[in-house]
Parts: C-alpha cells; sequence; structure tokens
C-alpha cells in the first residue's frame, strides 16, 4: 500500500470515528497499519484512548455476528481477548483496544518467547475446547456464512478461462504450484471436519502481543469465525512462522533444505516456540475432549494459507520476489509431501500431533 493511499485512509477512519463520536474533533490522532489487505489500524489518541479499526468485506462482519448469535462470544472474549466492540457502521468495524500492542508478524524476537507461546496455546486451545464441548451438546448452532474451509476449493485447479483472467507476471509459476497441490488439496477438503468455533484467519496481523504481559495477547478479526476444524486455525498460526522465518533467510535460496543450511538457527528457534505453544494447546484442548491434532492435515492448511497469500500477489504486486518464490516452493511441499516436510521442519513436536 503506498503512502498516498495509507494517508488517505488514516484520514477517512479518523473523520469516521469524529463523526461517530468516539473521538473529539480536538485529539491529534496516531494512525498504525497492523494489515493492509482489508485495511486494519491501531488509533491512539492524545487522551488516551486506544481503538482498533477494520474496513470489513461487503460492509458486514458475519464472523463477530454468527459469535455473539450463538452464545460462542464470550468464549472468544475470555479466552482470546476478543476486544468489545465499540461499532459496526458504513463498513468499519471499530473496537477497544490496549496499548502497547504489536502484531505477530512485526514483533521483535525477543517477545515471542516461552511465556508468549505458553499463553497462546492455552488460550487457543481452551477456546477451541470450550465451544466444541458447546456445539457437540448443541449441534444446532450455525455453522457461519463465511465457511473458512470452503476457501480451500478456491486453490483447486483452475479453469483455463481463470488462468487466461489471472494478472502478473509470474501467473504461470503459480499456476503450476496450484496444479501440483491438487490431490493434496483435495484430500484436505474431504478430511476437514465440523468440531469446535475456530477464528477462520489467524494469520500474525490478527495477533496482538501486549509488551509487557503476553497472557494478555489479544486475538482480533473475527470476520471469518464459525464452525471449522481447529487444526485450521493452526495451520494457519504456522504459515505465519514460517513467513516470519522466511522474511530473514537469504533471499536466493531456491527450496527448503538451502534455506535451512543457510538459517537453521533462526528456524530451531521458532520451531522451539511452535513445539512449547501446541505442547500447550494440546493440555488445554484435550480437556474438553477434542481429538490430536493431525500431522498431514497442519500441513496442507498452512501450505494452502501460503498458496492463498501467493495468489493474492499476483493482484497486488503482479510479481514474485525471491522469497515469494520459496514459500511457494515451500507451500507446495507442505501440500504435496506433508510428513516429510513436518519431519524437517518440526523435527521435535512433543508427540502432540500424530
Amino acid at each position: 500500500m503506498g503512502m498516498t493511499t495509507k494517508k488517505h485512509l488514516s484520514d477517512e477512519i479518523v473523520a469516521f470515528l469524529v463523526s461517530a463520536g468516539l473521538v473529539s474533533d480536538n485529539d491529534r490522532c496516531s494512525v498504525v497499519f497492523l494489515s493492509a489487505r482489508h485495511p486494519a489500524v491501531q488509533v491512539t489518541t492524545d487522551s488516551g484512548m486506544s481503538i482498533f479499526a477494520k474496513k470489513l468485506n461487503d460492509n458486514h462482519s458475519a464472523g463477530d455476528a454468527w459469535l455473539d448469535n450463538n452464545g460462542v462470544g464470550p468464549a472468544a472474549s475470555t479466552f482470546c481477548n476478543r476486544p468489545k466492540t465499540l461499532l459496526n457502521r458504513n463498513g468499519w468495524l471499530v473496537c477497544n483496544f490496549a496499548e502497547g500492542v504489536v502484531s505477530f508478524k512485526n514483533a521483535p524476537d525477543e517477545l515471542l518467547n516461552r511465556d508468549l507461546a505458553y499463553a497462546l496455546g492455552k488460550s487457543l486451545g481452551a477456546f477451541h475446547g470450550d465451544s466444541g464441548k458447546q456445539y457437540r451438546k448443541n449441534d444446532s448452532v450455525g455453522v457461519s456464512s463465511t465457511d473458512p474451509q470452503g476457501r480451500v476449493c478456491s486453490m483447486l485447479p483452475l479453469t483455463p478461462r481463470s488462468y487466461a483472467n489471472m494478472p502478473g507476471l509470474d501467473r504461470d509459476l503459480f499456476i503450476q504450484t496450484s496444479q501440483a497441490c491438487r490431490i493434496g488439496l483435495e484430500e484436505l477438503v474431504h478430511q476437514l471436519k465440523l468440531i469446535c468455533a475456530i477464528h477462520g484467519d489467524l494469520l500474525g496481523g490478527n495477533l496482538l502481543i501486549t509488551r509487557t504481559d503476553p497472557a494478555k495477547t489479544r486475538i482480533v478479526d473475527w470476520e471469518f469465525a464459525g464452525i471449522g476444524d481447529p487444526v485450521w486455525d493452526l495451520g494457519h498460526l504456522f504459515a505465519s512462522l514460517l513467513r516470519r522465518w522466511v522474511a530473514s533467510v537469504d533471499s536466493s535460496s531456491p527450496s527448503l533444505d538451502s534455506a535451512l543450511s543457510t538459517s537453521i538457527s533462526e528456524w530451531k528457534s521458532l520451531s522451539s516456540w511452535w513445539s512449547c505453544m501446541l505442547t500447550a494447546y494440546s493440555a488445554a484442548s484435550s480437556k474438553s475432549g477434542l481429538p490430536v491434532i493431525d500431522r498431514k492435515q497442519l500441513s496442507r492448511v498452512a501450505g494452502h494459507a501460503i498458496l492463498q497469500r501467493s495468489k493474492n500477489i499476483l493482484y497486488t504486486r503482479g510479481q514474485y520476489t525471491g522469497r515469494d518464490v520459496l514459500l511457494l516452493t515451500l507451500a507446495q511441499q507442505l501440500i504435496s509431501q506433508p510428513n516429510r516436510t513436518m519431519r524437517v521442519l518440526v523435527p521435535n513436536d512433543g508427540g502432540k500431533v500424530i
């Protein structure tokens, strides 16, 4: 997103908050962009107010409404520190916010410590477990119109007409990769189950770390929440971890093996963090009878999340960088060779996945 566009959106956001009576005309506002895909920002005022605001798709927030209408909202607030909605109008979702937070994808390395891993794993496991128990007692709970898992189908082999309409200089590379992932994605579609409430879009920009207390870390932007498979959330979180690591590797690395050979210490640290988080998650979720996470499914969901981002790049930038190509290669390995790839990436998962 260019600076001119950001300036325009910043002015639009502040003007909207003033018109809604949430911010005074006299307040000086600081706007920090947390995500550019669907603009999400943190607005802080001189008077001490801190607000999360997001521009929604189709002028609605189906996931947030689903949480509240089906009695799952309290669990999201209790276990995941879901922010309280202040306003949902004119295509903007506005929530109260805590100061001193940074998104997972932008957080300094020192914040990704064992305390955060334990707190996040425990919170997410408790949320999945509690909502899963509720769903088993009352399977009339609406599945949600967002259908997060249905997005896998959008990555299945495209029609010739779809190929012709795709933009970008690197579209042939994307198409070749997506075709190579066909069998793995088709298997994934049939393996995902309706088990519990899920966030549906648990990428790094939606995980906000509180600098002073990781236990108060917030999961925001519940637009795609619904009933689904918990591996969907975990796979997206793992994809964010991989993207964080790839951002630090040599951009000329053509494969996972070569990237690991040059950045093994960086990945070992993140892999250890993941194992700690997964151990805490499994301990919390198993208390409510949730099944053990399947390694193959987790790998394929992570690969799908990366593949989806690669597709989005063609519609925004139109061309891949060296690291984008590495991520595309990694997505294919995660989907087509899930067991081997996960053994390489997380050799010590604590026995918390099968």
